[in-house]
């Protein structure tokens, strides 16, 4: 059994590389964020953000981390792979909805 001192060295290493995982993380995060940003002003009328996969992949790399409950679920690239397949690579790919073309035509009557 180990003493209370090496008890106290095993927490405090291990507490430097939970440092190191968070600034990883906190990079990861920051950079996702930013490349789903950039895709969300290119494609503004796909809807990006209702698709699984395709928004807040750092929430749940975050939850698999902490919640040993989602053990077995899909790594966060799996789910970011099958998020985004297909998603056309043009900056524009835009074809107005029904419903995007409804609010257009709201805002336009309320403009006059």
């Amino acid at each position: 059994m180990a003493s209370v001192s090496e008890n106290i060295a095993v927490i405090v290493a291990q507490a430097e590389i939970l440092d190191g995982l968070i600034a990883d993380f906190r990079a990861a995060k920051a950079a996702i964020d930013a490349a789903e940003l950039a895709i969300r002003k290119a494609q503004p009328a796909e809807g990006h953000d209702v698709i699984l996969g395709r928004a807040r992949l750092a929430y749940y790399a975050h939850a698999l981390m902490i919640e040993p409950s989602i053990e077995g679920r899909k790594t966060v690239a799996e789910l970011a792979t099958s998020g985004w397949a297909g998603v056309s690579a043009s900056q524009h790919q835009h074809r107005p909805s029904r419903r995007s073309k409804r609010i257009s035509r709201w805002f336009a009557s309320k403009s006059r």
